[in-house]
């Protein structure tokens, strides 16, 4: 496991009590293996194909204001970032 995103998966867990253990144990594996290249953070087409094996789909519109507004928040698609935007779907699917 990613220390870094071990230890961001402590701090959300915490933060955000509406994820269950197994959701964010899977939305941190989901992050793991999109990051293929270890740098922490997903790119657009990564965080395309993370959301999409979740089940979330959206237009390429929609996924490119999404991916600008993660970036221009976090600075980057960090699993911080990920975490978050998945709780906000998920949020509103419950």
């Amino acid at each position: 496991m990613n220390i870094i995103a071990h230890g961001f998966s402590k701090i959300v867990s915490r933060n955000n009590t509406n994820l269950t253990p197994a959701q964010l144990e899977q939305f941190e594996g989901t992050f793991r293996y999109f990051n293929r290249d270890e740098s922490n953070t997903l790119n657009l087409a990564e965080m395309i194909a993370a959301l999409a094996s979740l089940g979330v789909v959206y237009s390429e519109e929609d996924m490119n204001y999404i991916y600008d507004e993660l970036v221009r928040d976090y600075g980057a698609v960090t699993f911080e970032a990920f975490i978050n935007l998945l709780v906000s779907q998920f949020s509103m699917i419950f």
